[in-house]
């Protein structure tokens, strides 16, 4: 069996999100669609061109992902569960669990090669 799974977003951590939020609507015509401030997960996400961007501050060194400016690539999947029992089935590296990142969306993240994190979701 294969996953079917299409593009969803990039998520970029940065020094200073905000300005960096502010360039790509500034120069690239981005549109805030969301924006979540501290002491919460802070973030903004950006509709660029029909492509989502989310936004954050750095993450913590040695994290999957790593410290570098992507935190991870997002695709949707049919069904979170069964994609991530069929990856660890290959021999994938589960880097947080099934959850319910927030009503109606189910996450998964794995590692991908050279230790890319990847996010799978599933929307309900």
């Amino acid at each position: 069996m294969s996953i079917a799974c299409r593009f969803d977003h990039v998520h970029l951590r940065l020094d200073d999100y905000i300005a960096a939020a502010d360039w790509f609507c500034d120069r690239l015509g981005a549109r805030v669609v969301n924006r979540i401030d501290p002491p919460a997960r802070p973030k903004v996400d950006l509709d660029l061109g029909g492509v989502k961007l989310t936004l954050s501050p750095l993450a913590a060194r040695g994290a999957v992902g790593g410290p570098g400016p992507i935190d991870h690539l997002a695709f949707v999947v049919a069904d979170v569960k069964a994609a991530a029992e069929e990856l660890v089935g290959k021999g994938t590296v589960i880097v947080e669990p099934v959850t319910m990142a927030r009503p109606g969306v189910w996450t998964v993240f794995i590692e991908g090669p050279e230790r890319i994190k990847i996010e799978l979701l599933q929307r309900m």
